[in-house]
């Protein structure tokens, strides 16, 4: 089922053994738009620190009552590898946390379902670190709602509009569609525009380009808040 990213950051999350926080953002990845990592601010219990939680340690997801179970001990969570969200995660943080969440690296072919990834591991982490020593850090696609928030829209003929969310599907945790605002062009509801129609991003640029016309986009589903 399709949520907006406005619904998931309303979600508190719940380990085995108490609450851990809320979530404020999550970080996903450019190629795959799929949520690899929810950002959770943590509140009193780690002094506000706020974590990465990868969304396969979810065993549950109760909507109406805003909340995330996931399969982790508060003890898990307080072990996990600290990380500034206010920065970009670099490929060696990636792998620290999944290592602590054992969890495969999920670019590698086959990560998905484990596979020679995991064996791989130890191997990767030591080769991102002497590239990141080396000033040379391996590329990453990770990233964060709240930077593309506010990214323009670019249509095959021009721009039309800008992001305001995102519809993320709970059983997959793929980002399925954009939610953009173009009232800037004309008046209405903001309209949903799949992330299959995405060709490029931008990050310098701070937009998003789509195959789609203005006039396709114009007559695309209209998104109606619940």
């Amino acid at each position: 089922m399709l949520h907006a990213s406005d619904e998931l950051r309303r979600m508190t999350i719940h380990a085995s053994d108490g609450e851990i926080g809320r979530v404020s953002e999550f970080y996903f990845d450019d190629e795959a738009w799929t949520v690899r990592y929810f950002i959770v601010r943590t509140g009193h219990w780690l002094a506000g620190r706020e974590v990465l939680l990868p969304p396969a340690r979810v065993r549950a997801v109760d909507w109406t009552r805003h909340e995330l179970m996931v399969g982790l001990t508060m003890d898990q969570v307080r072990n996990s590898p600290d990380v500034s969200t206010d920065q970009p995660v670099s490929r060696l943080q990636e792998l620290e946390q999944l290592k602590h969440y054992e969890q495969p690296a999920y670019w590698m072919l086959g990560a998905e379902v484990g596979g020679a990834a995991i064996a791989l591991d130890a191997a990767l982490r030591a080769a991102a670190a002497e590239q990141e020593h080396a000033g040379a850090p391996p590329p990453t696609h990770l990233r964060s709602s709240h930077e593309v928030t506010g990214y323009g829209i670019e249509a095959a003929d021009g721009g039309i509009g800008h992001v305001t969310g995102f519809l993320i599907d709970d059983a997959t945790w793929r980002v399925e569609a954009l939610l953009v605002d173009t009232s800037a062009w004309w008046s209405g509801t903001p309209v949903t525009i799949p992330t299959a129609h995405v060709t490029r991003v931008s990050w310098g640029e701070r937009c998003i380009r789509v195959s789609m016309t203005r006039d396709a986009i114009r007559s695309a589903p209209a998104y109606h808040r619940n």
